[in-house]
């Protein structure tokens, strides 16, 4: 019975091993406090697409521009390749108006494409995205919209008189997880450094 539980537990860390998912290298400036540090990423390449969209639709249109990066790794690029599904899912949101949004969700592209990217051929472009300083706060749970903007506004108090010194016209978020991890999930709000 023990050494069944034993390799039952050697077996569950061994598919989570497995199924590790690449991120973007960055480097930890400061901690911030528990849950919030300063970052600083490395230049790297990125798929992204953009809509325009109401505010109010950001959570709709989240599915709409997932599904074109997620058609993008799964081979519509100029070489039918596979690209593995890496992490966060990066997210933009800039407000335009009193109503209008510009929503830029990114996916990263792992280290063996970022010389030699498979080129979109759909409704996505490639992003170089150049060294990037950010403030960064994480919680747990399943996020939505409201979740995020609270985190980015807990977040702003906490870099306090130095806030000038940020993009406070932008929110970026980052999802870690699958929608089908229940447990352990991570999500971030990031907010530039100027």
């Amino acid at each position: 019975m023990y050494s069944r539980i034993l390799i039952s537990i050697f077996l569950i860390f061994l598919v989570k091993e497995n199924m590790a998912i690449e991120k973007p290298d960055y480097e930890v400036l400061s901690v911030m406090s528990q849950t919030s540090e300063m970052r600083k990423y490395s230049p790297s390449k990125w798929v992204s697409t953009s809509s325009t969209t109401d505010c109010s639709n950001l959570e709709m249109e989240k599915s709409i521009l997932f599904g074109r990066l997620f058609r993008y790794i799964t081979g519509q690029n100029d070489k039918n390749q596979k690209i593995a599904m890496t992490a966060p899912v990066l997210n933009e949101i800039k407000q335009l108006d009193g109503q209008k949004c510009l929503f830029t969700m990114r996916f990263y592209i792992p280290k063996v494409h970022q010389a030699n990217t498979p080129v979109p051929t759909g409704n996505a472009v490639l992003t170089d995205m150049p060294e990037l300083t950010v403030a960064v706060t994480r919680f747990g749970g399943f996020a939505t919209m409201n979740d995020y903007m609270q985190h980015n506004t807990l977040l702003k108090q906490e870099i306090g008189s130095d806030l000038n010194k940020f993009d406070t016209q932008t929110i970026l978020t980052a999802g870690y997880n699958a929608p089908y991890e229940l447990a352990d999930r991570t999500n971030e709000v990031w907010i530039r450094k100027l």
